[in-house]
């Protein structure tokens, strides 16, 4: 299929099913308010093809990437990374409701979420108090800001932190660059010959 046949408006609805002018989310009740932001992650979350993670992206792009569009800014939907590192805080299994594009998962990503933002909080207070160094210090509460500015940015430190796991464990299974390789010639050449 050529790259003009697979971006076709027919090769989306009959083959891929996917509909040329996507079902438009409603942001506002019937009454004419704003939904709070798990209902409209929600609405966005059944749509075809959208999980947590799309949703996530979905609703950020909606929104103008504003940190705040919606009412209720204490949801925040979680995706794969994040709820990959936060099981890992926790030390629950990996594969717990990592995949399950239900509404209660998303809450109890969220409970967690909301638990890191606060351990993260306390913690950012206890450095704070106990730096001396004025450029430590403005430096901890610059960062203290940035990642705890919204639950939005805890959950983009968590995503990031499983990146950065994941990048290193499998630079861990990978040998170092300066060791010695096993070479079979050298066994070879050290080995006498019959013929000679």
């Amino acid at each position: 299929m050529s790259k003009e046949e697979f971006l076709s408006v027919a090769t989306f609805r009959d083959v891929f099913h996917i509909s040329w002018r996507p079902r438009h989310v409603n942001v506002k009740d019937n009454r004419g308010r704003l939904k709070d932001k798990r209902e409209v992650m929600r609405e966005i979350r059944t749509q075809r093809g959208c999980g947590p993670f799309v949703a996530k992206h979905f609703y950020r792009i909606y929104s103008n990437f504003k940190s705040y569009s919606l009412p209720a800014p204490s949801f925040s939907e979680c995706g794969s990374g994040a709820r990959s590192f936060l099981l890992l805080w926790k030390g629950y299994p990996q594969r717990l409701l990592s995949g399950i594009n239900a509404q209660d998962a998303s809450d109890f990503f969220n409970v967690l979420l909301k638990e890191l933002g606060s351990e993260l909080r306390t913690e950012f207070g206890r450095m704070l108090r106990e730096v001396h160094d004025p450029g430590a210090r403005e430096f901890l509460g610059a960062t203290k800001i940035e990642m705890l500015q919204s639950l939005e940015a805890v959950q983009f430190i968590c995503c990031g932190c499983s990146q950065l796991i994941n990048r290193s464990s499998l630079y861990l299974m990978c040998p170092p660059m300066n060791a010695p390789q096993e070479n079979d010639m050298d066994e070879d050449e050290n080995q006498t010959s019959d013929v000679e």
